[in-house]
């Protein structure tokens, strides 16, 4: 139905305000049909049970901009189902949902992000028309706003789909489906002189005719939009408006007649620093453009896929939100000696350089007692590494139902080939306190004490039970899901080879990490995987499982988890001295330079994996006596990783013409958080 104009302006100023056209021509219902949709309620509020540490609130963590995103390019139905299912079990919410009919079959993309601005979400798939009215009826009167509609016609019959979110600050919005390209020409116009711009406009076609969903949004951002462009219009105004200080918000190729044609939409927003488009991309074009955009914390934004020549293609937007390479503080940072020592040692270490070399850095350093800070790349996904063991230290440590003291046999199948981190092999079978366990894994960084944690606390909690505390609990958004070491090792050599996910922790870690024997406890099916593997640790593999995100977090978002531990929140004072007590005696590496002058005591961890060096850490004062780790105050934590190095850290000769890789970078981070410290004690 069409309304009138003072209807619109009426609409327009409310907040969830949503066109819901009229069902002309129900298709008979297909009890086939697929429909998805998820509701979850209002996250858990952040809080804890208190404790000794007392610091202030730090209103750094009160947003965090969305960084996390995830996605599925052309996949199948039960492809997209698992992913669904996957995403939605780590935290992340759909933002688009796309579905074409290509050749015979038809292909699914999406894109999950993660998002504490966002309360609930729901995604319906395959709708028949008058079930999708249904639903945007029912999601309209429950407060959610409209974000995605998309639509394919297959055997005749036309299916929806769509997702919906309901949001902390919601904005107007309108929706239209079935509309030709005048109508929706029209619609554009009329919208704008409200304040409406379109958000998403997805072609498809009923019978032989052409046909529009579109979502508008009500952000009061200037723009350009056009429908059923040829390739060379659409080559022209992206030029013409990208020059004008435009970028492409969302893209929509599709084909009339087997000729190319494009939907567009180019916005004004200045809260973009970056932005980079691709058309026409394989799988794995689209795959090593993402992992070569993630690493410059670029973020994909739109995903469509089509039909090109008879072929699948993929077009993508990726854009960054977030100041980059540049050291921050809340503080004034002009003319500041240490500011400017900083700012030297990371230009070194981010471009060749003297020595030929370079990396990606980021940090966040605090001062735990007044809250302020010095960054860089402060909301860029890094690699924990072994880092990631401090997170699950720190649930094992505050778990209600984990005694340290309580006793287990060390298993055979507990055993992964290391005989320097903690266990050996005369371990198997003796009975030892989950306290040692804790122990090898945070000082050790012991493979087999990390995955017998990560596994009690799976047995107690669920597969994401560790994940549900960082972000419910600590309220950590900006952090990927946090794995036990198995599963890391699996994935990385699964990019290679995907039997080796049938192969049993034990036989693959030993084997993996070789000081154990190639085949402990392995039966034929598990050497004929692993001897098949010829290059499964590769550079390669590696990072594409860094641009998975799994085991990453921002350096903020560390810098968040040591500030709750600061405060109290996590865990009891109890515990928390266990905790502290455990991680102090950590390999400092150099980090505690400044004890004794600016704080008494550090707990640190560090991390490393294949051109990746991290380290974390807290340093505080005695309150009382020596030792007294109930009764502390705190001064200082960090959260430092490098990675994305342009050589391998193999401790081979480098471009240097020395062996000292992984030093080059923990020299860096050292540099770094002496200089941070200086600059926050002036203060």
């Amino acid at each position: 139905m069409t309304r009138s104009l003072s209807m619109l302006l009426s609409c327009a100023l409310l907040a969830g305000c949503g066109e819901l056209d009229t069902l002309d021509d129900a298709a008979p219902v297909d009890e086939a049909s697929e429909a998805l949709e998820v509701q979850l309620a209002q996250a858990v509020p952040i809080g804890g049970i208190g404790g000794g540490f007392q610091g202030p609130f730090i209103g750094r963590w009160a947003q965090e901009p969305v960084v996390y995103r995830q996605y599925l390019a052309g996949g199948s139905s039960a492809a997209y189902g698992q992913a669904w299912q996957q995403w939605r079990d780590l935290g992340y919410h759909p933002a688009i949902l796309d579905a074409s009919r290509i050749g015979a079959q038809t292909r699914y993309s999406g894109l999950w992000y993660r998002d504490d601005q966002v309360l609930d979400w729901a995604s319906h798939r395959d709708l028949l028309e008058a079930d999708y009215l249904d639903v945007a009826s029912t999601r309209q009167s429950q407060g959610y706003r409209l974000i995605d509609l998309d639509a394919h016609t297959a055997f005749g019959v036309t299916r929806y789909h769509s997702v919906w979110v309901r949001e902390q600050s919601p904005l107007g919005w309108w929706s239209h489906r079935r509309i030709d390209t005048a109508t929706l020409t029209q619609k554009i116009s009329d919208y704008a002189g409200l304040g409406y711009r379109p958000l998403r406009i997805n072609a498809y076609e009923i019978g032989n005719d052409l046909r529009y969903a579109a979502v508008w949004v009500r952000d009061g951002l200037p723009f350009h939009a056009h429908a059923d462009l040829s390739v060379a219009q659409f080559n022209g105004l992206n030029a013409q408006y990208v020059a004008d200080g435009y970028v492409l918000s969302d893209v929509g190729p599709f084909q009339v007649a087997g000729i190319q044609r494009v939907a567009a939409t180019w916005v004004r927003d200045a809260g973009v620093q970056q932005s980079v488009f691709r058309r026409d991309l394989t799988d794995s074009q689209l795959e090593e453009q993402d992992e070569t955009y993630t690493k410059q914390g670029l973020v994909m934004v739109d995903l469509n896929t089509y039909s090109f020549l008879g072929l699948v293609r993929h077009a993508a937007i990726w854009q960054r939100r977030v100041v980059r390479q540049t050291v921050q503080s809340n503080l004034p940072v002009g003319g500041d000696a240490d500011i400017g020592a900083i700012g030297l040692t990371v230009t070194e270490f981010s471009t060749n350089g003297v020595d030929n070399r370079r990396g990606t850095i980021g940090f966040f350093v605090q001062d735990l007692q007044n809250g302020n800070y010095v960054t860089m790349n402060a909301d860029e996904p890094f690699y924990l590494a072994s880092t990631s063991k401090v997170l699950i230290g720190a649930r094992v440590a505050a778990h209600p139902s984990i005694n340290l003291n309580a006793q287990r046999t060390f298993q055979s199948t507990d055993w992964r080939g290391e005989n320097t981190r903690g266990f050996t092999q005369a371990n198997i079978g003796q009975l030892l306190p989950l306290q040692t366990y804790l122990t090898n894994m945070l000082i050790g960084s012991d493979t087999a004490s990390t995955d017998v944690l990560h596994r009690l606390l799976v047995n107690l909690d669920g597969a994401r039970g560790l994940d549900d505390w960082l972000r419910d609990v600590v309220g950590m958004q900006n952090v990927g899901e946090i794995t036990d070491i198995c599963t890391v090792d699996k994935r990385i050599s699964a990019n290679e080879n995907t039997c080796v996910n049938s192969v049993s922790c034990d036989t693959f870690e030993t084997w993996f990490r070789g000081s154990g024997g190639p085949y402990y406890n392995a039966s034929q099916a598990e050497r004929d995987c692993l001897d098949s593997l010829v290059d499964d640790r590769s550079v390669e593999n590696h990072e594409t499982y860094y641009t998975s995100l799994a085991n990453t977090v921002t350096p903020a978002e560390f810098g968040r988890f040591w500030h709750r531990l600061a405060q109290g929140d996590l865990m009891d004072n109890a515990d928390r001295a266990g905790f502290l007590a455990t991680l102090d005696p950590s390999n400092n590496l150099g980090f505690n330079q400044a004890q004794g002058i600016f704080y008494d005591q550090m707990g640190t961890k560090n991390g490393g994996k294949r051109r990746v060096v991290s380290q974390v850490g807290i340093m505080w004062d005695w309150a009382g006596a020596v030792g007294d780790y109930t009764n502390v105050t705190p001064r200082y934590a960090f959260a430092l990783f490098t990675e994305d190095w342009n050589f391998e850290n193999t401790n081979d000769v480098d471009s240097n013409g020395l062996t000292d890789d992984t030093d080059w970078a923990l020299a860096a981070m050292q540099g770094v958080l002496n200089r941070a410290i200086q600059f926050l004690d002036k203060q």
